[in-house]
């Protein structure tokens, strides 16, 4: 993981944003940069993944669901996260998509804006190492 994005929003406004950019072992891959905007120099002056976990673990109101688009993808790499950290992502999720086949239109889904959230978005440097056969509680 490279980078955590997560902005706070409630009552229609956002409340809060934050970068967790995460140091890496060696520089990144040729075209990452071009792909993501994100420089090594940027990842140099970052934080450990661990210490990017115990940020999002101490968010508050953990009763507040995190909100993302694509479950697979994010979940899947936020429950690698937390694996190797030797914790659990626990936390309440609901991925966009399910959300808008599930309860409005698309266009009105997509504005999570609509409710208290935090809305995460992960950008991976590569396939994570460690996978976990089990999917993450909602």
């Amino acid at each position: 993981i490279l980078a955590i994005r997560y902005t706070q929003m409630a009552d229609y406004k956002v409340r809060g944003e934050t970068t967790l950019y995460i140091r890496q072992p060696e520089p990144l891959p040729e075209g990452i940069s071009e792909l993501t905007g994100i420089t090594d120099d940027m990842l140099a002056r970052g934080i450990s993944l661990e210490e990017a976990v115990s940020e999002l673990e101490t968010l508050p109101c953990a009763d507040t669901p995190f909100v993302f688009a694509g479950e697979d993808f994010a979940a899947g790499f936020l429950n690698a996260a937390f694996l190797r950290c030797g914790k659990t992502f626990d936390r309440p999720y609901l991925p966009t998509t399910e959300f808008s086949s599930e309860v409005f239109s698309p266009a009105l889904a997509l504005s999570s804006e609509a409710f208290p959230s935090i809305f995460l978005s992960v950008t991976p440097a590569r396939i994570p190492a460690i996978s976990s056969s089990e999917k993450p509680p909602k």
